[in-house]
């Protein structure tokens, strides 16, 4: 491991610096940061300040074990002292912070109706006041409208899943992130719901084994 990626054990200064507000990923400063694993994603083996233990894996597993999280797959640090530990959580909740003011803003759905006009439009095409053409030209131009904003929102829902969860880039390029979402757009699967933190770890697991 580089000697040049070291930091110190010590967690002192204000947690509220320009510095710290601009790292998106300030608990790497407290491992020695070595090289990078192979097969992808941001996985390296790294060495604890605190402890002095060699753990490898990504940002999630450096920050469970600094943070003293449990059940994501590391062992915790019992060597980062009450004191620390408070400032290392503030560093991450501004971290987390700074990550939410980059993400574009995006509306609420809101449940009232489009537009007077559309209400408007709507009874009048029950009375039969337009001719055929017309309604489904109608019907078209709301209903793209509607694609275009649901498909930006489900935009900056994924965004943020990379943000905040600090998800690698370039997992946007496995063949699976994309036919998943392809398959939950094309297919009748109303009410589902993704697989949550025990089915991935177990169930689901088991099956890919």
């Amino acid at each position: 491991m580089s000697s040049s990626s070291s930091a110190s054990c010590n967690v002192s200064g204000s947690s509220n610096s320009s510095e710290s507000m601009k790292d998106l990923y300030p608990l790497w400063k407290f491992v020695v940061k070595g090289d990078k694993i192979s097969g992808g994603g941001g996985n390296y083996n790294w060495k604890c300040n605190f402890c002095g233990e060699v753990k490898n894996g990504s940002y999630t597993r450096v920050k469970a074990h600094l943070l003293g999280e449990q059940g994501k797959g590391i062992q915790t640090c019992n060597k980062v002292k009450i004191d620390d530990l408070a400032k290392l959580r503030s560093l991450h909740r501004e971290s987390e912070d700074y990550k939410k003011s980059l993400l574009p803003k995006v509306p609420p759905f809101s449940n009232e109706p489009i537009s007077s006009h559309t209400s408007t439009e709507a009874t009048s095409m029950r009375l039969g006041s337009f001719d055929n053409v017309k309604k489904r030209k109608s019907k078209n131009t709301i209903s793209d409208a509607f694609n275009v904003k649901s498909r930006g929102h489900l935009d900056s829902e994924i965004a943020r899943m990379f943000y905040t969860g600090g998800l690698p880039f370039n997992l946007a390029r496995n063949p699976y992130y994309v036919s998943s979402y392809t398959m939950a757009a094309n297919s009748n699967l109303s009410g589902y719901k993704p697989p949550g933190y025990n089915k991935l770890r177990t169930t689901l697991l088991c099956k890919e084994t």
